[in-house]
């Protein structure tokens, strides 16, 4: 029985530095998610800016076109007054 134990199971200082290379692993994963998270993040954040000043600048070019519209008609009505 202990000489099946002593072939299946490492020896301790043989385990232990695939243990510390397993951990080592998995803390660049975490930080290799932790910056694909925030750089989707950051993706979105601007897409959602992009996508308001957008919608911001559409509504100011219709009010100017109203303005525009507004302004003509001043004018034309101020032309046929005077004549």
């Amino acid at each position: 029985m202990h000489i099946a134990r002593s072939r299946v199971q490492f020896p301790r200082d043989q385990r232990a530095p695939n243990m510390n290379e397993f951990i080592d692993q998995k803390k660049e994963m975490f930080h290799a998610e932790l910056a694909y998270k925030t750089v989707q993040q950051e993706i979105t954040q601007l897409t959602e800016k992009q996508n308001s000043r957008t919608t911001v600048l559409n509504e100011s070019k219709i009010e100017l076109e109203q303005d525009h519209a507004k302004l003509m008609a001043f004018i034309a009505q101020d032309n046929a007054e005077k004549k």
